[in-house]
């Protein structure tokens, strides 16, 4: 992928692109926000107040058909050392995830990407529409670079949603949170022996 330029770089009529990796649906806790530069402080940049660390990273395949079925982008990212893979692998490869594609011009962007921690044209209503994908499958892996196909939300309607692994009898949420969905009284302890006291309330899973 190569050495990527850094924004001080750049001038402010440059596109800047960013990405989420939402993976709440498989997981209920973990987010990923990250773009492939830096701000003119050499730091991570910031877009309405969110952190987006700089990772090396390469999509292609976003353009949009007039016929035909849904675009199906590719991103590659950064495995030296192993780390996305391991994450990805205890995250079911990521499969459901929910990757959103977000693109401003850099002169809008947040104030505090920039050498004077001033920007008169801050707006953080100028985004372009951001673009909607889930993360299909992975397609390769090697101790460098990581690969998944994402696939548009009208083309993920076949697939597995929400993209949990079911086991027979096992819930992998945490009991009582907003996932689970349960909020009234104690119902029964960890073996499922019917229950009234608080201390004792537990989800047999």
């Amino acid at each position: 992928m190569g050495k990527l330029d850094d924004l001080h770089s750049l001038n402010p009529g440059t596109l800047i692109t960013l990405y989420e990796l939402d993976c709440t649906p498989i997981d209920g806790v973990t987010i990923h926000r990250f773009h492939s530069g830096l701000n003119e402080l050499e730091g991570n940049i910031y877009w309405k107040g969110l952190q987006y660390v700089s990772r090396p990273i390469k999509a292609e395949g976003f353009e949009r058909r007039s016929e035909g079925s849904p675009p199906k982008p590719v991103i590659t990212c950064s495995n030296i050392g192993g780390i996305m893979g391991a994450e990805a692998k205890a995250l079911n490869d990521y499969v459901g995830a929910k990757l959103t594609r977000i693109r401003v011009m850099l002169k809008y962007m947040d104030a505090i990407n920039f050498e004077s921690g001033v920007n008169p044209l801050e707006d953080w209503n100028a985004e372009y529409p951001r673009d909607v994908f889930f993360v299909n499958r992975k397609s390769s892996e090697d101790p460098v670079k990581i690969e998944f196909e994402l696939a548009h939300a009208l083309d993920f309607a076949g697939a597995k949603i929400p993209a949990r692994v079911y086991i027979s009898r096992i819930c992998s949420w945490q009991y009582r949170s907003a996932e689970c969905g349960y909020a009234g009284g104690p119902v029964a302890d960890e073996d499922d022996n019917p229950t009234s006291n608080p201390a004792l309330d537990q989800c047999s899973r």
